[in-house]
């Protein structure tokens, strides 16, 4: 599934590379949210949102978090639900050592098939 995301993309865009909830931090009214601790890389401009798509298993679900994301976003949603495939083994195996919900898990799991 990586490959052919990575094949098939038709624009590349500067990434931060590490975009997840514990790297966002808010600096009030007059900044704003900001990022902090990029790893800038080049990528796929789906791949940064796709921690905030998978925050949603369990919840309201993977899928219809990347259909409201994608369209927060100007992004492409079945392309970001895709890449969310891609990262859900990972992050099932990260709520796994930290026993994490069962039903977040199980979305996890059922989403890599």
């Amino acid at each position: 599934r990586c490959e052919t995301l990575l094949d098939t993309q038709a624009r590349l865009v500067l990434l931060h590379g590490d975009l997840h909830l514990g790297n966002v931090l808010d600096g009030g009214p007059s900044r704003g949210l900001f990022a902090i601790d990029p790893k800038a890389c080049v990528g796929d401009p789906c791949f940064d949102a796709v921690d905030y798509v998978v925050a949603g298993a369990g919840q309201e679900g993977v899928e219809a978090r990347c259909q409201w994301v994608a369209a927060a976003c100007g992004l492409d949603g079945d392309r970001l639900y895709a890449w969310s495939r891609v990262v859900a083994p990972m992050a099932a195996i990260a709520h796994l050592t930290y026993d994490g919900p069962e039903p977040v898990i199980d979305e996890l799991l059922a989403l890599s098939r």
